[in-house]
């Protein structure tokens, strides 16, 4: 597992690891140009690579499309330095 913490994705600053799951890792992290908290969800590393890629992607499509209180909204989406996907989420505590 790569300890992301200190490193930037594009204009979030890594803060902490919140927790890790099947598909991947979520840390804590700042949008540095609006000045708020996120939860960024990184594709893990050692995944079996483009089925976890499509699974990942097609994830990020659905949270996309939802709309609810209890549901963490979608707020940005990317790729690492490294090619591997990632999207940015409202964190809630």
């Amino acid at each position: 597992m790569t300890d992301r913490r200190g490193s930037t994705l594009g204009k979030y600053r890594i803060l902490d690891r919140l927790g890790e799951g099947g598909m991947g890792t979520v840390y804590h992290a700042r949008d540095e140009m609006l000045d708020r908290d996120v939860a960024i969800k990184v594709l893990r590393s050692g995944s079996d690579g483009r089925e976890s890629e499509r699974r990942f992607r097609r994830e990020r499509q659905i949270l996309a499309r939802l709309e609810h209180p209890g549901i963490a909204r979608l707020l940005d989406g990317g790729t690492t330095a490294e090619g591997t996907p990632y999207f940015v989420m409202e964190l809630l505590e």
